[in-house]
């Protein structure tokens, strides 16, 4: 159920048959029947429910290649809450399977955004995209001191200029602003959100004064900078550009520093948006494992065409040596300098969670504030997503 770049079902199905054959050149042959969700109407609905039933009945896919959040404007995933279809035990633990991969090398995926796919049995879903806010100044124009034991509450206190311009929002912002401010958004098996309704208005509330205290030059003169949710050509995706074309301010190339969005309960939060998980009622484990081990290896998240041209948009892959010079991803890269400055970024993460419900239900109301709205606005509508979140909360 990952669409991305293509343009239909058939043409994302043509990528996983083209997968598929080239897994049996790797030395691994397998036989696969590959279903691609309708991406929206009744026939989406349609599928979704008979998979869901044959799943409830002991059958359903081997293997499942999933979008988080689907690309196109509320279409239900077929997991509405990853982490409670973990908890639910529908997914296979593959600890001892990944004890014999052939293709991916776990210690160099990124272990914080890995951890969100384990629970106390063990690693049940495995990331394949992510991303996480960041915004970019000009080398040597921004001091940027990072610590992964930054606080949001920290960076509005104490934070310097710079910091405070990238926790400000921007019109670029992404769906996964709030979600990553706020952290941890729920205790899934308690059926709870981890944030009070009083909170949700408040840091609304502080991120709206942030950004006006941006526009009217609280923090002084600042440097060119732009923010953006990380993704794979990033320069070319979210670099401003004059009418003629040509770049206005920061340009592909330039040696940057980035810094990350700090959240409530320290440390950057990453949203996963691409996972893949294997189902327990598999009858073909190590077959459907060898799928999610290909994937997850350096080679096919660089050149894979299904990686690079449908997993990978608006997003970073799992495997931390892409995107150096030399380790091209969607014939791209950082240059080394650059690369650093990513890495000490990237370093800031510390913890990860699926896109899911939530994390929709908070864009939605993030896109409907301004700081021009009445007080009184504010709380209701925050009021309506809350009281949302908790009944989708109970549903799960």
């Amino acid at each position: 159920d990952v669409c991305g770049d293509s343009r239909s079902a058939a043409e994302a199905e043509a990528k996983m048959e083209n997968f598929i054959t080239n897994m049996a050149y790797s030395g691994i042959p397998i036989e696969a029947e590959i279903e691609v969700m309708p991406v929206t109407g009744s026939d989406r609905k349609a599928a979704l429910q008979r998979v869901r039933t044959e799943i409830a009945s002991g059958k359903g896919p081997d293997v499942f290649i999933l979008s988080a959040e689907p690309r196109t404007v509320n279409a239900e995933p077929l997991f509405g809450f990853p982490e409670c279809a973990m908890d639910d035990g529908r997914f296979l633990v593959l600890d001892e399977l990944i004890e014999k991969a052939q293709f991916m090398e776990w210690d160099k995926l990124t272990p914080a955004v890995m951890e969100a796919g384990r629970t106390e049995d063990g690693q049940m879903l495995l990331p394949l995209t992510y991303t996480f806010p960041v915004t970019v100044f000009r080398k040597g124009e921004a001091a940027l001191e990072l610590s992964p034991d930054l606080t949001w509450d920290q960076v509005l206190a104490e934070g310097s200029p710079y910091l405070k311009a990238a926790a400000a929002p921007g019109s670029r912002c992404g769906s996964e602003y709030l979600s990553g401010l706020l952290g941890e958004l729920a205790d899934y098996p308690a059926e709870e959100l981890l944030f009070t309704q009083e909170e949700l208005v408040q840091r609304i509330r502080e991120t709206l004064e942030l950004a006006q205290s941006r526009d009217e030059k609280a923090f002084g003169e600042l440097p060119d900078y732009q923010g953006f949710p990380m993704c794979v050509d990033f320069e070319y995706d979210f670099y401003p550009k004059k009418g003629d074309g040509s770049y206005a301010a920061l340009r592909p190339g330039d040696p940057v520093e980035m810094a990350p969005l700090y959240s409530v309960q320290g440390g950057c939060r990453a949203t996963i948006r691409t996972y893949g998980g294997i189902n327990r009622n598999t009858k073909r484990p190590e077959e459907a494992f060898a799928v999610l081990d290909m994937l997850l290896s350096g080679e096919v998240q660089a050149k894979g065409a299904l990686f690079s041209q449908d997993l990978l948009v608006g997003s970073v892959p799992t495997h931390e040596d892409l995107m150096r010079e030399g380790c091209e991803v969607r014939f791209w890269s950082m240059t080394d300098e650059n690369f650093q400055a990513y890495e000490r970024a990237r370093q800031q993460i510390t913890s990860a969670g699926f896109g899911n419900r939530l994390t929709n239900e908070l864009f939605q109301l993030y896109a409907k504030c301004s700081w021009r709205m009445k007080p009184e606005d504010l709380e209701k509508q925050a009021a309506e997503t809350y009281r949302v979140m908790q009944m989708m909360l109970a549903e799960s």
